[in-house]
């Protein structure tokens, strides 16, 4: 009888590093339910309690990138990251309330054109 055979991250991932991991922070405390992660490939959002939810967006589909930061944000040194991409599951993510979130939208930034130009993919704006 076969036994089931599974591969680790490595065996499919060898060549994707991650450049930041992070939390979110609720008053300037981390909340280690929320845990955000930027490779050179993808961002991935981890949340949940009692419900465990995964999100994904590789990072050749991101369109824009915006920071707000609200007043709270602001005086604890956070902010949130908003992230518009052309993926159909996850048009819009937040990568909300974090640290060095200017710093943490540059690394994107940056990112994301490196992977456009890897994966040959333009973006076009469209006028109306």
């Amino acid at each position: 009888m076969a036994e089931d055979v599974f591969y680790t991250d490595e065996d499919f991932n060898a060549d994707e590093k991650t450049l930041w991991k992070g939390y979110r922070r609720i008053l300037g405390i981390k909340d280690f339910f929320t845990k955000y992660t930027i490779t050179n490939k993808r961002i991935i959002v981890e949340s949940g309690v009692l419900r465990y939810t995964s999100e994904e967006v590789m990072l050749f589909r991101v369109n824009d990138l915006s920071l707000r930061k609200g007043i709270l944000e602001r005086a604890v040194s956070c902010g949130t990251v908003v992230v518009r991409s052309s993926d159909k599951n996850s048009p819009i993510l937040n990568i909300g309330s974090i640290r060095d979130s200017e710093k943490v939208r540059n690394l994107l930034s940056h990112q994301v054109e490196i992977a456009r130009k890897e994966a040959r993919v333009r973006n076009t704006e469209y006028s109306m």
